[in-house]
């Protein structure tokens, strides 16, 4: 029978999700080198207070840029590594880089807030040893992961926040915990991406039907944890609110730190939830897809590995409606991610 297969392997599909990826490795690259031109810019003019609380922001900003490295390494299992794994690698590397930077930075400037209010700490836990020690411990307990590095210094942000005492260290404590639970939920949600993004696209895998089923199973996991990270993402100040409120902090504090602590990524994390809106749609997508693959077993056979010939005319049509979703869903990723660098 005539092949009327729609080009989902080269062009409907690679096309739209290449330019989304390359633009989140841009991204993850760009973000911290602003951010830290920003903090250059204004160092002069603030002081050691609000220079502590603009370093935690900047790598809250730098972590946002890693987990865009992640989303575009993520293409990876559906369209290959060529393209993709050395701009999605060498962004993790540069906002890992930079954050070990931002560390030294706030360590410093941690150690000037507790010298102006003249802090005292306990017996052998000067902030110079603390600094000292996180660089160690980072060292030791990572093997120079991007993911390993932000998991680690989230710890030790913890141990130097105690260490500080006041407003700036429960401040510090509270945007840890946040940060610490959407690195955990994105950590899961990268984790079932790697398997429900090759769910169609390894057709000559599937050898019965219950391997459809658990391909199908694992797309419904990666929506879960989709759905599960835009909620805590969305709700990020309210989090941080939250942690705040349980301190002891006075009530206009608390006031001044959420807004110093959310202002810098207020604007992005509504794109960033989008983007994770067309990726719950490429999700459906893909049950729909597995759904006719199983109505149709032993009715089809893969043609290539990312895509079947299929006897029914209805069948076939269907699949290429659910394919054709998958693409719009990526153009609009990418109109999105232009949108985001205010490119046309």
């Amino acid at each position: 029978m005539a092949d009327t297969r729609p080009t989902l392997e080269k062009d409907s599909v690679v096309t739209p999700d290449e330019p989304f990826a390359y633009q989140a490795a841009k991204f993850a690259c760009a973000l911290p080198f602003v951010s830290l031109l920003i903090y250059g810019a204004v160092n002069q003019a603030m002081g050691t207070r609000s220079k502590l609380v603009v370093v935690a922001v900047l790598i809250f900003l730098m972590l946002i840029a890693w987990l865009l490295a992640i989303v575009a390494l993520c293409s990876i299992p559906k369209h290959g590594s060529k393209g993709l794994l050395l701009p999605g690698t060498i962004g993790i590397g540069i906002s890992s880089v930079l954050l070990w930077v931002s560390m030294t930075g706030f360590m410093a400037e941690a150690r000037t807030a507790a010298e102006n209010r003249k802090t005292r700490l306990e017996p052998g836990a000067s902030l110079t040893n603390l600094q000292e020690r996180m660089r160690q411990q980072v060292l030791t307990n990572t093997n120079g992961s991007g993911g390993e590095i932000i998991s680690e210094y989230n710890r030790l942000l913890v141990e130097a926040a105690d260490e500080l005492k006041g407003d700036e260290g429960i401040a510090l404590r509270a945007m840890a915990r946040v940060t610490s639970k959407a690195h955990e939920l994105n950590a899961k949600l990268v984790k079932s991406a790697k398997k429900a993004f090759v769910a169609v696209y390894r057709l000559d895998q599937l050898k019965q039907r219950a391997d459809i089923v658990a391909r199908k199973q694992e797309v419904k996991a990666f929506l879960r944890d989709n759905a599960a990270l835009k909620a805590y993402t969305s709700n990020l100040s309210t989090h941080l609110r939250k942690e705040l409120d349980a301190s002891l902090m006075k009530a206009e504090d608390k006031d001044r730190y959420l807004q110093d602590l959310t202002k810098g990524s207020a604007a992005r994390l509504p794109m960033l939830d989008s983007m994770r809106d067309h990726e719950l749609e490429m999700g459906k997508a893909l049950v729909q897809l597995l759904n006719i693959l199983n109505r149709e077993w032993g009715k089809w056979k893969p043609v290539q590995s990312d895509y079947p010939d299929l006897e029914s005319s209805t069948a076939a049509k269907a699949y290429e409606m659910h394919t054709r979703t998958l693409n719009e869903q990526g153009e609009k990723l990418d109109a999105l991610q232009r949108h985001l660098y205010g490119t046309k």
